[in-house]
């Protein structure tokens, strides 16, 4: 079982690794103040550095969905558009 900061961790480096792929674009990072508990899994935030560095608010990345860490198993996915929807109406902040 990952505890909180091993599931940020784990999220981090799940984040990078996605980003590999995409030498060209702007750099990101994940937002672990944000992070929140589900039940068995964590889920983070993430944008681009520009927007929650600097505020720039046209830096700011639509569609990114979060990353959940299932804390059991560590195992990474990004949420799909409906998981994010169902938290939202639950009164997830993400």
């Amino acid at each position: 079982m990952l505890d909180h900061e091993a599931a940020l961790s784990v999220a981090a480096a799940f984040l990078e690794e996605h980003y590999r792929d995409y030498p060209s674009a702007d750099p990101v990072r994940t937002v672990p103040e944000s992070a929140v508990v589900d039940g068995s899994g964590l889920l983070v935030p993430w944008n681009s550095v520009a927007a929650l560095d600097d505020g720039d608010v046209a830096e700011e990345l639509g569609g990114n969905m979060p990353i959940r860490v299932g804390l059991a198993t560590g195992r990474c996915r990004f949420l799909h558009v409906d998981e994010v929807g169902d938290y939202l109406r639950r009164g997830f902040a993400l």
